[in-house]
């Protein structure tokens, strides 16, 4: 798959894209990220801007204070993020007074503003794990990088080792861990498959994929751009191999995708890094929003931005807990219902044409394969001979063609009958507002 040509990348979007919606759904998951502390990073990482053993000009300055980080936290809200996630510079963060503003920072940011909350501080102890968890931390950033085979090439000042102890301290204290890598750091292609079955190894469900930006300064800057279509076709894969996981594209997705960033939310990626990254600006986050809107999906709701647990929130901390608790364990309920109520319409017919299409593109592909594998003097005289195998492809493409518009009508009808649902269950999520309204006066 990794292999794919360019002219059958479309199929194997479209086919990437049926698997998201058949684990997951249509919508898409927005979240932002403030780097909080910029630069003298003792690391030596070939790709960053922040190394102190890169000279690159990048602002440097220490740890933000705590209104610098709640107001860029409010704008990604206002972008339409609903996780937010503090990030430093730097091996970690063993600065115990600085380790604390960051814990007093994040219960803000949850409780004030609404926001899930992250964060990505470099390698973590157990001890700082279990703290971050007291303050409602959901998940804890640390990517891989790249394939482990390739990790050696890219930091030789901490070890792939230590990222996963960092990984297991985090999962150990009960947070969920986000963790992809870049694209674009001289890895074969062979190797980003490697890195997303080490992901499927170490059960990571969210998956950041950034594509390289070279710096100048760096060791990579002279690094070739990759294609627009190769990314995709890695986008793709990744959703191939991590049916269920949540996959955002990040930093480097303007740069390089350009016209083609809305082809990888329709191509198995359903998450997306909205604003600035952490040394490069991004694009409008309305734009991005404007591009959900125009492709017909939409947008993931956090628990925490629900108004019933805002407004008791600041008078009765165990009736907050109640409510908290009885939404978390009642909305997953409602959603299966709903997606169980709309898949069994749908599933068999659904199945039936994705069947179909995989059949003909496997066809289509065995028939390159073997075109390749017999391209010899012999071979061409017979080609000649057999020119009717043209009539056939032209056959086989348009059934290809003819059970893709099935495909399509199919995810028209089921977008109709999730787009009544959502309705229903904003009525059931106002009911229940009204109700705890009553409770509280």
């Amino acid at each position: 798959l990794i292999h794919t040509s360019d002219e059958d990348t479309m199929i194997l979007l479209a086919m990437a894209d049926k698997i998201k919606q058949h684990f997951n759904d249509n919508s898409v998951d927005i979240c932002a990220i403030v780097n909080a502390r910029s630069g003298k990073c003792p690391e030596n990482c070939k790709f960053c801007a922040q190394s102190a053993h890169h000279n690159t000009g990048v602002q440097e300055y220490p740890f933000m204070d705590d209104e610098s980080i709640l107001e860029a936290a409010r704008k990604a809200k206002e972008a339409g993020a609903i996780r937010f996630s503090i990030v430093t510079s730097g091996r970690n963060t063993s600065n115990p007074n600085e380790f604390n503003q960051i814990l007093r920072v994040l219960k803000e940011i949850r409780e004030k503003i609404g926001l899930e909350i992250c964060c990505s501080l470099g390698l973590l102890t157990y001890e700082q794990a279990l703290q971050l968890k007291e303050v409602g931390v959901t998940r804890y950033h640390s990517n891989i990088e790249t394939a482990p085979s390739h990790f050696p090439d890219i930091c030789s000042t901490h070890s792939y080792e230590d990222k996963m102890s960092t990984i297991e301290n985090a999962k150990k204290a009960g947070i969920r861990v986000c963790s992809g890598g870049i694209l674009g750091l001289n890895e074969t292609l062979e190797q980003r498959v490697e890195m997303a079955f080490e992901l499927k190894r170490l059960n990571i469900d969210s998956i950041p994929l950034n594509i390289l930006n070279p710096i100048k300064g760096t060791p990579f800057e002279h690094n070739k751009a990759l294609k627009p279509m190769e990314i995709l076709r890695t986008f793709a894969v990744f959703r191939f191999i991590l049916p269920h996981a949540l996959i955002r594209t990040a930093g480097g997705r303007e740069v390089n995708l350009r016209d083609l960033q809305s082809y990888a939310l329709k191509g198995g990626l359903n998450g997306i890094m909205v604003g600035g990254y952490l040394t490069t600006g991004g694009r409008s986050p309305q734009d991005d929003l404007q591009m959900i809107n125009d492709l017909e999906l939409t947008r993931m709701i956090s628990i925490q931005t629900a108004p019933q647990i805002r407004l008791v929130q600041n008078n009765d901390t165990l009736m907050v807990e109640k409510i908290q608790t009885t939404i978390v364990n009642t909305i997953p309920l409602w959603k299966s219902q709903m997606v169980l109520a709309l898949g069994i319409a749908h599933s068999t017919e659904a199945a039936q044409a994705q069947r179909q299409v995989t059949d003909l593109t496997n066809e289509l592909l065995k028939k390159n394969a073997e075109a390749l594998h017999l391209a010899s003097t012999e071979t061409a005289r017979e080609s000649e001979r057999g020119i009717v195998d043209i009539e056939t492809l032209k056959q086989t493409n348009q059934e290809l063609i003819a059970t893709l518009d099935d495909v399509m009508n199919i995810q028209k009808e089921g977008r109709a009958k999730r787009a009544q649902a959502e309705l229903e269950m904003r009525k059931m999520e106002e009911d229940l507002k009204n109700k705890l309204l009553e409770i509280q006066h």
